[in-house]
């Protein structure tokens, strides 16, 4: 790749232990506090973007059993009305590491606006990711209960090969989010509870792409100039980075209802979360495409992106009998709110708009809990989401959206009266999905394959009883 320089930067500008309950409890805690402080940026495995990943405990039994066990704080988040099965004061904290392999095959991207075919390899790429999550509930009666939650509601962290095929489309692409989630829930007999929260969500994205400015060059300007300064088609590449964040607020709602002493049904409800979110472009030129800056198009740019992340549903039965314990869930989110995503400039750079059109999708899990004496219970759980992309339509290369399917075991060690242990592992098959995308309107390279992605999931917890 040609050397390059960054807009409106000066060119030479180039970075003794003890064994005592305290003692363990304090360093087991320390541990997950540090993997908790690594970042809120990740995937999953979930359609689209979505980070379902707040409890090692409900990942185990896949996430069947999250609006109806209370079996642990996470209910600040699943569903709040679950708190009130909480007795003591709980804090727990949660780490998971999602490591995603993602590849894409190119099946006939081509180069606009000659239609040749685009140079550039095939992506095969490699993700870890780290997602934490913290929560508090604190009984303040037999009736009332209040929780806190810190977590990652939704994140994704995409890198390409630079040079890959689609590099024109996206070479990296982060979304994270960090939720502030307070919440109340009532018991209003041994039968029913409600509970409630407010959230403050701040999101941050990076998107990278490249930028051909030899065919930009061929496509404003004679062939003999283009030439006469160096610039050839896909031999002349820079890059454009946006870096945006900003705030949204929204609630959520939960009903929890006792069918039996051994059953009960949940009910939660997630709001959509409107983000308009504002920040800086900066680009990236070859020296020899210095004159295609003349009149600041490619300047430092501030920058703005509207973007709604969906509203969810949840819906969980749960059942004991004895030591096993059996349950389902469903949960809707309303994709079909994201239909692109469209950054805009001041600068009079065009917009750069990726297109997604997504439809809402479902999620159905069964999982099971098997206790084998007081300090011992496993469990195992199966999920199959549909794919937030429309049939016969394509992904984009920023986030694919492929369908979920995914089996996952885990486990919970009692330490002590007051210190849990929960652990368990997930595994998110194989899915492919196509792609047809336009690289921007002003230079619509094509790319044109298939996408195929695995997720393989390890997440644990400490939960302090206090």
């Amino acid at each position: 790749m040609p050397m390059l320089y960054r807009a409106n930067d000066p060119i030479d500008q180039q970075t003794t232990s003890k064994n005592t309950p305290t003692h363990r409890h304090a360093r087991l805690v320390s541990t997950l506090t540090v993997l908790i402080s690594t970042g809120f940026a990740g995937h999953s495995g979930a359609a689209g973007f979505a980070i379902n990943t707040h409890s090692a405990l409900a990942m185990g039994n896949g996430f069947a059993g999250a609006a109806t066990q209370g079996a642990d704080a996470s209910s600040v988040y699943y569903n709040p009305a679950a708190m009130t099965q909480l007795t003591q004061t709980e804090v727990l904290l949660v780490g998971t590491l999602a490591r995603t392999d993602r590849q894409f095959t190119n099946t006939g991207s081509t180069q606009a606006p000659s239609g040749t075919p685009l140079s550039g390899s095939d992506s095969n790429t490699r993700t870890n990711s780290q997602i934490p999550a913290l929560f508090i509930v604190i009984p303040q009666s037999n009736e009332l209960t209040f929780g806190l939650g810190i977590n990652a509601p939704y994140g994704s962290s995409t890198e390409y090969e630079p040079d890959w095929v689609g590099r024109y489309h996206s070479l990296r692409a982060s979304i994270r989010t960090i939720n502030i989630n307070p919440a109340l829930a009532f018991k209003f007999s041994d039968a029913l509870s409600i509970g409630g929260g407010l959230s403050a969500q701040y999101a941050d994205a990076q998107l990278a792409h490249g930028i051909d400015f030899g065919s930009l060059c061929y496509g404003f300007q004679a062939a003999s100039t283009c030439a006469g300064l160096g610039l050839f088609p896909e031999q002349s590449d820079g890059v454009g980075e946006v870096d945006v964040d900003g705030w949204s607020s929204g609630w959520n709602l939960g009903l929890l209802y006792k069918l039996t002493p051994s059953a009960r049904i949940g009910l939660a409800y997630r709001s959509q979360h409107r983000f308009e979110l504002k920040g800086k472009t900066r680009f990236e030129i070859p020296a020899e495409a210095q004159l295609l800056n003349a009149s600041g198009l490619f300047s430092t740019a501030n920058s703005h992106i509207n973007a709604t992340v969906p509203a969810t549903l949840s819906l969980g039965i749960h059942h004991q009998q004895g030591a096993l314990s059996l349950m389902a869930g469903a949960i809707w989110s309303e994709w079909s709110t994201l239909k692109e995503l469209r950054v805009e400039f001041d600068n009079g750079q065009p917009d750069q708009v990726t297109s997604f059109d997504w439809q809402n999708t479902l999620r159905l899990a069964l999982g099971a809990d098997y206790r084998l004496n007081d300090n011992w219970t496993l469990r195992v759980g199966a999920s199959s989401e549909s794919s937030p992309v429309k049939d016969g339509a394509r992904g984009a290369a920023v986030v694919p959206g492929q369908e979920s399917n995914a089996v996952s075991s885990g486990f919970s060690y009692r330490v002590d009266e007051s210190l849990q242990i929960d652990a368990s592992f997930a595994h998110v098959m194989k899915q492919q999905s196509s792609a047809d995308s336009l690289a921007n309107p002003a230079l619509p390279h094509r790319l044109l394959g298939e996408y195929s992605r695995n997720v393989n999931l390890i997440s644990a917890q400490i939960r302090w009883l206090l």
